[in-house]
């Protein structure tokens, strides 16, 4: 989640775009896929608590299809990264969880039974942030860093099998094939972003759903708080 800091009074400048679709799947193993999401209608989710992003992008989903949290549908909130324990142990029916927790959960027999990332579309997710002082400071460094995100973000979808190899060493106790699906499902759904220039439709989103949520009131605009120059050189040169 991109976070607004403050340095001096100004806004932390977002650089870069490193998560581009919101990269929650809802995962169960006694719920039918479903691509409306009155799906979650009676059922118990499991999420990370308030003001976790999973446990965000499903009150404003359940809350916007007319339901209401509590009386349609549940969201029982556990600790981070126990959403799925939660869900094959029965205290949920639907996990709202991410990779590579839900290539797991498959393996042990469950399935994604609807995705976040093709609902709520362009979503700047997880972003790069860098203080205003750092810029003026040490332009270099950042925009190296940018560089080498974009680099990274080109090289996960032209060359899934390196994804999959450094991937493995990111989770050495994970089995191979599980890390190698949760991949494969990365960049089906187009988790990763593409490019590191940061969209103003999916800070837009993204914004939306916090104003909805009442996290912000929203008085930054797109040119404010998003710096692509960076970006778009490291795209430039990536050609």
């Amino acid at each position: 989640m991109v976070v607004i800091s403050r340095e001096n009074g100004g806004p932390g400048m977002v650089v870069g775009t490193v998560v581009q679709r919101a990269h929650y799947f809802a995962v169960s193993k006694t719920v039918d896929s479903f691509t409306d999401p009155k799906g979650f209608k009676g059922k118990r989710i499991a999420t990370s608590p308030e003001p976790n992003t999973n446990f965000s992008v499903t009150k404003r989903l359940i809350e916007s299809n007319g339901m209401k949290l509590g009386v349609d549908a549940t969201i029982v909130p556990v600790s981070p990264g126990t959403e799925i324990a939660a869900m094959l142990a029965g205290v949920a029916d639907i996990a709202v969880a991410y990779q590579p927790g839900v290539a797991q959960a498959v393996a042990q027999g469950a399935k994604i039974v609807f995705d976040f990332s093709n609902y709520v579309g362009p979503f700047c997710n997880t972003g790069i942030m860098v203080l205003p002082g750092t810029i003026q400071k040490d332009s270099s460094t950042v925009q190296a860093l940018v560089t080498a995100f974009e680099e990274a973000g080109r090289r996960t979808y032209s060359d899934p099998d390196y994804a999959k190899k450094v991937a493995r060493l990111e989770f050495p106790d994970l089995p191979g094939d599980v890390v190698d699906a949760a991949i494969d499902a990365e960049l089906k759904y187009k988790i990763p972003a593409s490019s590191v220039v940061t969209e103003k439709d999916a800070w837009e989103s993204l914004m939306g759903m916090q104003k909805y949520l009442g996290n912000i009131k929203g008085t930054l605009t797109f040119d404010q708080v998003a710096d692509n120059t960076f970006a778009d050189k490291a795209a430039k040169r990536a050609g």
